[in-house]
């Protein structure tokens, strides 16, 4: 095999296969700058928000822990129908979804997920948050001790209306 042979067999072989794997190798990097300039452009708009208006900042956040139930959809209507809440945006809607029957080795994957996600609401600067709430009395003390510093509203839903009505703020007893 001689000098001509090995490059023959690196422009025709290993030179196409190196740009394969570098297109292939891109996209991630694409995706993760993509996704971290987003990112960026979020935090940057709610920094000017709490420029502008600060003391007005709510969010609406989703609980729902029971198996085979979906309220989002039922809280998004009530919201747009409800003058308070239908001028949040999109941006400040948090949900934290748990899809199977809840049971006690859970709580800490549930303690866990809630901090996560309580985390991104005040990463967002929320300074009040409407709570819509679905599950066990267990999970709902949780999300009580994690959300008891913060101005938080609950709402319940009234079986007989057909809609949520304001419960009040979070209270500590």
């Amino acid at each position: 095999m001689g000098i001509y042979e090995i490059r023959e067999f690196i422009m025709e072989v290993l030179d196409p296969i190196g740009v394969v794997l570098g297109l292939i190798i891109s996209i991630p990097v694409f995706l993760s700058w993509y996704y971290l300039w987003q990112e960026r452009r979020y935090k940057r708009r709610m920094y000017k928000q709490i420029l502008k208006k600060p003391g007005k900042r709510p969010c609406v956040l989703i609980i729902d822990v029971l198996p085979k139930a979906d309220i989002y959809n039922q809280v998004l209507h009530y919201c747009q129908s409800n003058p308070a809440l239908k001028d949040i945006p999109k941006e400040r809607y948090f949900k934290l979804n748990h899809s199977s029957i809840f049971t006690p080795e859970q709580m800490a994957q549930f303690q866990r997920s809630l901090d996560a996600k309580f985390q991104r609401i005040t990463q967002s600067g929320a300074d009040a948050i409407h709570l819509f709430f679905a599950g066990p009395l267990a999970a709902a003390m949780v999300v009580g001790a994690e959300f008891a510093n913060v101005l938080t509203y609950i709402y319940q839903y009234d079986r007989n209306k057909g809609t949520y009505i304001p419960f009040g703020p979070l209270n500590i007893l």
